[in-house]
């Protein structure tokens, strides 16, 4: 018994094992942002983090290494919408880092984290878990989450009061600014596509410089309508680009066939895309984008059909 004692005390007084020291992607764990997401708010918050070389089977290049941020994810506004990629990280060097579309699969990265996909829709007050990926530089030492929205300013920075006047001891919030996107809003066109009557009503719009990664030319900015498209005709037919808008000046701006890449614009707004075909009396949500010069004040949506009199 003795010498089984004494074996034990070197084992007693052995150290505990070290902690495991803290990643980069350690950092993120509690932040939260807010992403505006086609006007909606979206709030996020990073339940947890990891710091990898190989993500759903996709490895970082060169030093690079994945940092996987799990949210919660909790939808602020009064519509349904998705995260997108709408978010970025900084690093401590101050180095911006967008997050990863593709790779990691979109699909395949939420399935191995047990959690939602960030390009699902989010009903509004429901908090639901999501993934976000980004790939850092391997030599990051905090990183910081930021939004990364097509437009911030689509998304009031706080909600107005609930309900009365503000109090003696508080100052009304200031209105936001309305954009000439916005002028298109509850506008009304009867498009012909190759004889058929399409009807096409402008639901919301959005004024944006960049649109998919591409930035509109010169002082030009993009616009993007989210139109309730209905065929009032008797046979299915695609909306394809026959539309234009006018602004206050009386210039014409034509539908942006490419870029944006007319699949990925669709996708990315959540809408049937123009180029596929709407049955007779069924109303469905599309896209459509211009270009517009930057000055513009107001517009105006159009027809612009190759033979405007086949439909009358």
């Amino acid at each position: 018994m003795l010498i089984c004692a004494s074996l034990m005390l070197p084992l007693l007084a052995t150290a505990a094992p070290a902690a495991a020291q803290p990643t980069p992607a350690d950092t993120l764990v509690g932040q939260r942002a807010t992403i505006c997401s086609y006007g909606v708010p979206i709030e996020v918050q990073v339940a947890r983090a990891e710091w990898t070389k190989t993500a759903a089977g996709a490895t970082a290049p060169g030093n690079g290494m994945w940092a996987i941020a799990i949210v919660d994810v909790t939808n602020r506004g009064q519509a349904q919408e998705s995260l997108y990629t709408f978010a970025k990280v900084r690093d401590n060097l101050n180095r911006e880092f967008k997050w990863s579309q593709y790779p990691p699969d979109p699909i395949e990265l939420p399935g191995a984290y047990g959690v939602k996909g960030a390009y699902e829709s989010f009903a509004p007050g429901v908090t639901e878990q999501s993934a976000m990926s980004f790939l850092v530089a391997g030599d990051a030492k905090t990183l910081t989450l930021e939004q990364d929205s097509v437009d911030p300013a689509a998304c009031p920075s706080a909600p107005a009061p609930a309900q009365g006047a503000p109090g003696p001891s508080q100052s009304a919030p200031a209105p936001v600014q309305a954009t000439p996107a916005d002028t298109l809003v509850g506008q009304r066109a009867t498009i012909c596509s190759y004889g058929v009557k399409i009807d096409a009503l402008v639901k919301r719009a959005e004024w944006t410089k960049t649109l998919l990664g591409t930035a509109a030319p010169g002082n030009g900015m993009w616009v993007v309508a989210i139109v309730d498209v209905n065929n009032i005709g008797k046979t299915q037919e695609s909306l394809y680009t026959f539309a234009k808008i006018r602004d206050d000046r009386g210039r014409e701006f034509k539908w942006s066939q490419y870029p944006p890449d007319p699949i990925d614009l669709a996708s990315a707004s959540g809408v049937k895309g123009a180029y596929e075909r709407f049955a007779p009396g069924i109303t469905e949500e599309s896209v459509m984008s211009f270009v517009v010069a930057g000055d513009a004040k107001t517009l105006t949506l159009q027809d612009d059909s190759v033979d405007p009199a086949s439909c009358s």
